[in-house]
């Protein structure tokens, strides 16, 4: 039993890897085993997953099965091999083998392998192209002996690839759905990317995967409307089997409106107002982008006729303003190169109510069509085209409303007025009507002339709060038109007068000046609108006077700025029987308006003065512009006067002692933490006082707190405009009286009864100073020309005892009360109260003058002593007890 290795047990007679071979005596000694020329042709297809373009799938030939991948699929073609009894074997693709070969008889004599002159001629499949390879036998230089089967064993080998063909792109075309046009032009982002723009031919091509995919696009150029499901944006999918070509319908949508005249298209007035104006037109549209579509746009009632479309009357209901859908039936849709089908859109329209349809004499769709060529669509859809127009109808006895200013009869100039929605027309100034002051009303409705109804007026470009009942809209009844029916709109002439108080000073620093200060300034105003008047405003009294105004005086009550109404007087009996007078509105305009002869005379608040402004600007300015101020006013108030502050003197503080009514030395006033100014000879510092008064925080420095009243240098002063005029801080001097022991000494030896010491008597006015040892004294401290001139030392303290003078003895020449101070006590047993003489206070008042209590504060001073009273000797006598 044989068993082979290392090849293909297909080439074996038994077709297996294992044989048996019978032996023994008798049997030949050599067995010649001839091995099958067996082939196997494959190819592998390339790996979907795998980056190289262009994929390639290579062919092999294999000599047994045990080396051919799973992913191997048959192949189809020719095979030729010279020197084999084939000469040619044809794969059909259905199995990869084996496929025999069989050498000829010329071959098994000269010994050479037959498989060296083996020739491919391969059928790719779909979408490849085949690429023949070198056979490795064709090139071998080997002996006559090499064998290709035997290398095939070891492993296939390949013949050559099929390599797929170039994907063709992928085309995108824009066609639009009313004549198959090309749309040149639009613009897509690619995936968030690059733009790119559709050519000619409206064509975008596309390079693509081959394994699919799809596209993100982002179109512009076109409305979104008009692209398929309404949007800009799409995603385009495809396989590796999709056709090459995708189309874009772009949908043939139009919207048709009409647009009311505007106040621009105002009636050029005939020279005489009997003849008819020039009556304005509203135009008829057809826009292909609704983003075209104004917001003032009103929808029309009629027909749409379109030979050649699927729906060739489109009714339009009067409701609604599109889309209305245009699409060819398959007979129009020629395809580029055909009649646009809008060029062929007829209109039948009907006119709103006192309107009448002028149709134009060619359609601008079909003369574009005609000149221009190309599609009509994609014109509209860059611009709305006007078709047609509704023309008012004229009236015979037109409406006249009057927009009147009741200081002067002017008109408003930008005013306008809708009467039931529809556009009223400015009539040019005239008659000493100025513009802006008539109108025409609108047309109405044929039906409704001889019918008694109420109209909605709405006036626009007037403040409102200046109109009757501060509304814009208003209602007029309008009876048979047998004459001309007039109406009329007030403009009230409002007014509000207020002033403006000067800033706030609190957020000032303070000031140090003992110049005048600036006086400040409030503003005087007068404004027609409640709006502009700021919230700081503060009414005034007094009066407001206008000569020739129905009320030539107003009462300003210092309560309200207003509004306060001017208007013309009423101009006697009318010539009806309803009216009693006729209103001011009635008259025709007065060439100066009522505000040139505004006058203000006015109570300044406290603490200010009034000054007025003479000529009032608003009489300049109607000297200079004429017309209406009230107009002028309502952009911005005016200044028509100055409030001007009273000069405030300046608040002083004075910082005094009590004893002398002297200026502190080295003192000084501090706000906000920091040393402003040091006070004067004088002892006073002035301050700028700020307008409505306030409160002023400070310190003093350079005077101990226990000096100060409450015992703190800081201090709160409130204070007005004017007063006080003057405010004293009082430096208060305080004295403690105290007896200072003598220090116990040892006494001398040779000393059998040493004599007391003396005890000082101290002056103080600082209590630290003042030690611990002290004792209180018993007495009478004398003070002539203070509040209190005699104050009883009890003993039991030592002070503080207060030192103030009484009224007039005090100021700059006044002499210091402490000069004058003077101790009366009462000594300790076997002692006695020795004063000094003169006192030490008085004698450096005399010699250096000025305040003692600075002095006082730095040293106590003695004032006397506790002496011992002196004791007599003892006298000591021997006497004899018989004669003395």
């Amino acid at each position: 039993r044989l068993e082979f290795t290392n090849m293909p047990g297909e080439l074996l007679p038994t077709g297996g890897s294992t044989m048996s071979v019978p032996y023994g005596p008798g049997r030949p000694e050599e067995l010649d085993l001839e091995l099958s020329c067996l082939l196997w042709f494959y190819w592998v297809p390339p790996d979907p997953d795998a980056d190289e373009e262009p994929p390639e799938g290579k062919l092999f030939v294999a000599s047994g099965t045990h080396r051919i991948p799973e992913a191997a699929q048959p192949v189809r073609g020719r095979v030729g091999c010279a020197g084999t009894q084939e000469s040619e074997v044809i794969l059909d693709g259905s199995i990869l083998g084996p496929i025999r070969f069989t050498p000829g008889a010329e071959n098994q004599e000269n010994g050479q392998c037959l498989l060296k002159g083996l020739r491919f001629s391969m059928e790719p499949p779909d979408d490849y192209e085949f690429v023949p390879g070198t056979w490795f036998g064709q090139d071998s230089d080997a002996e006559e002996t090499w064998c290709a089967l035997q290398h095939l064993a070891d492993a296939p080998v390949a013949f050559g690839s099929f390599r797929a063909l170039p994907l063709p792109p992928l085309v995108v075309r824009a066609l639009t759905g009313c004549c198959a046009s090309h749309v040149e032009g639009m613009e897509a982002v690619i995936d968030g990317g690059d733009s790119c723009r559709f050519g000619e031919d409206g064509c975008l091509s596309l390079t693509r995967q081959r394994k699919g995919g799809s596209f993100a696009m982002h179109f512009s150029g076109l409305p979104s409307c008009l692209l398929p499901d309404g949007s800009s944006e799409m995603t385009l999918g495809y396989g590796p089997k999709e056709p090459a070509l995708v189309q874009i319908d772009i949908e043939c949508l139009v919207w048709v409106y009409w647009t009311p005249p505007d106040d621009e298209e105002g009636e050029d007035e005939a020279e005489e107002e009997t003849e008819e104006p020039q009556l304005p037109e509203g135009m008829i549209w057809i826009a292909a982008d609704k983003e075209h579509v104004p917001e003032d746009a009103r929808p029309v009632l009629g027909t749409l006729v379109c030979a050649g479309a699927v729906n060739p009357r489109m009714k339009l209901d009067g409701r609604t303003l599109g889309p209305f859908r245009v699409r060819p039936t398959s007979r129009e849709s020629g395809g580029e190169g055909s009649k646009c089908l809008l060029s062929k859109l007829q209109f039948d329209f009907q006119a709103p109510a006192g309107y009448e349809y002028r149709e134009k004499e060619v359609s601008p769709l079909l003369e574009r069509c005609c000149s221009l060529g190309g599609c009509e669509l994609l014109r509209v859809a860059q611009c709305p085209v006007a078709i047609g127009s509704f023309r008012e109808l004229p009236h015979p006895n037109p409406m006249l409303l009057r927009l009147c200013t009741t200081c002067c009869g002017s008109g408003w100039p930008g005013a306008s007025i809708e009467v039931d929605r529809a556009r009223a027309r400015p009539l040019e100034a005239r008659d000493g009507f100025s513009a802006g002051c008539r109108f025409r009303m609108p047309a109405r409705p044929r039906e409704e002339r001889d019918d008694l109804r109420e109209s909605a007026i709405c006036v626009a470009g007037v403040p409102v709060h200046l109109l009757p009942d501060r509304v814009a809209e208003h209602s007029v009844k309008c009876g048979p038109l047998v004459e001309s029916e007039n109406h009329k709109v007030d403009i009230a002439c409002l007014l509000w007068v207020y002033w403006v108080p000067p800033e706030d000073e609190d957020e000032m620093g303070v000031e140090f000046d003992d110049s005048d200060p600036a006086p400040a300034t409030g503003m005087l105003f007068i404004a027609t609108d409640p709006h502009q008047v700021p919230e700081e405003a503060e009414p005034v009294q007094g009066l407001l006077k206008c000569p020739g105004a129905e009320m030539e005086e107003i009462v300003l009550d210092g309560k309200s700025i207003g509004p306060f109404s001017i208007s013309r007087k009423k101009a006697g009996p009318a010539h009806s029987e309803d009216d009693g007078e006729t209103d001011s509105a009635d008259l025709p305009p007065q060439e100066t308006c009522l505000l040139a002869n505004l006058t203000f005379e006015v109570e300044a608040p406290p603490n200010y003065e009034y000054d007025p402004k003479d000529p009032t600007p608003m009489a300049e300015r109607i000297q200079e512009l004429g017309g209406c101020e009230l107009e002028r006013l309502s952009s911005c108030p005016q200044v028509v006067g100055v409030f001007r502050s009273v000069p405030r003197p300046p608040m002083e503080i004075g910082l005094k002692t009590s004893c002398c009514g002297r200026c502190f030395p080295g003192a000084s006033i501090a706000v906000g933490g920091e040393t402003m100014r040091s006070f004067g000879e004088d002892g006073c510092i002035q301050f700028r006082r700020r307008r409505n008064g306030g409160v002023l925080d400070f310190a003093i420095e350079g005077v101990p707190e226990q000096f100060l009243s409450e015992g703190s240098s800081r201090k709160s002063l409130a204070y007005e405009a004017f007063a006080p005029e003057r405010v004293d801080i009082d430096v208060f001097c305080t004295v403690w009286v105290y007896e200072l022991p003598p220090e116990e000494e040892e006494p001398d030896e040779d000393e059998e009864f040493p004599e007391p010491m003396d005890s000082i008597i101290f002056l103080a006015v600082d209590r630290a100073l003042i030690p611990d040892e002290a004792k209180p004294v018993r007495g009478v401290l004398r003070c002539p020309g203070a509040v209190a001139e005699e104050t009883a030392l009890d003993g039991a303290s030592m002070g503080p005892f207060r030192i103030e003078a009484a009224l007039g003895r005090s100021g700059a020449d006044a002499e210091c009360l402490l000069g004058a101070l003077s101790l009366s006590l009462e000594a300790p047993e076997d002692f006695v109260f020795r004063a000094k003489d003169p006192s030490p206070l008085k004698e450096r008042i005399e010699e250096v003058g000025g305040c003692e209590l600075e002095r006082l504060m730095a040293c106590p001073i003695a004032m006397g002593f506790f002496s011992p009273t002196p004791r007599p000797p003892l006298q000591l006598r021997l006497r004899t007890s018989c004669c003395g």
